[in-house]
């Protein structure tokens, strides 16, 4: 599967995420949303610039998605 279809599906899961009503439940979703993305996309644990150059879209929504929680 490419990387831009993958991408969309994860876009759909953090719009479904989204719906739900702020809190615990929906930065439960947020959270593991943003560990299937570390895992698909081998996002590095510290800062990367050219990686995350290179995956600029992927990067772009996983600030989103971490800028979306809203509990610790």
């Amino acid at each position: 599967m490419s990387e831009a279809n993958t991408l969309w599906e994860f876009v759909g899961a953090f719009d479904a995420a989204m719906r739900l009503a702020p809190g615990v439940v929906r930065d439960e979703a947020l959270s593991n949303i943003m560990t299937r993305m570390e895992r698909q996309y081998q996002i590095p644990m510290l800062a990367h610039p050219a990686w995350n150059e290179k995956h600029r879209l992927v990067m772009d929504l996983y600030r989103k998605i971490a800028k979306s929680r809203t509990t610790i």
